[in-house]
């Protein structure tokens, strides 16, 4: 547990835990909550000052703190998604990773490409025919009437490259179903 600050008015304490996750003491009571205290909820007008010395942003209204900023910018590129990031590193560390991996980061950048919020679902299938794990990219859309309804808009393949006269699965081609 680490102590990361007071919220405005000294009534409440901030904590955060060894995963990163803040909580919140009652500094009369000692009762503690991983909810957002009642009155120092984020608002849409409030600012937020980044810390020169700590990866933290810091709530002027209510004194709050958070560890990731609070208004990103949004992504340019897939490469600016930190799922995708994080796979890609792993990837680049070792390219003769597991599969998983692979899978990992091509369905952060399926979903990037598709977003949800477009009306498109990005789901890993475990089987279609070939044995090799595939990705397919559904159109959800509504017909006259309000029933949903999904197809297939793009099937993912794996296909088989050679790298190092050694065979090994690229998930880097995308072929049109």
């Amino acid at each position: 547990m680490f102590y990361v600050g007071n919220l405005v008015g000294n009534q409440w304490q901030q904590y955060s835990n060894d995963a990163g996750q803040m909580y919140y003491v009652e500094v009369t009571t000692g009762t503690s909550q991983y909810a957002i205290p009642s009155g120092w909820e984020d608002q849409a007008q409030d600012n937020w000052n980044h810390s020169a010395t700590h990866q933290q942003w810091t709530n002027t209204r209510t004194g709050r703190i958070v560890l990731w900023d609070p208004n990103p910018p949004p992504a340019r590129t897939y490469l600016d998604k930190m799922n995708v990031m994080a796979h890609l590193q792993t990837v680049e560390r070792d390219l003769d990773t597991d599969e998983s991996i692979y899978r990992r980061e091509t369905t952060g950048i399926l979903r990037w490409l598709f977003p949800e919020d477009q009306g498109f679902d990005v789901v890993q299938e475990n089987h279609r025919g070939t044995g090799i794990n595939d990705h397919v990219v559904f159109k959800i859309e509504c017909r006259q009437g309000g029933s949903f309804y999904a197809y297939d808009f793009l099937i993912v393949e794996c296909i088989v490259g050679i790298r190092k006269t050694k065979v090994r699965r690229s998930m880097q081609w995308f072929k049109l179903a």
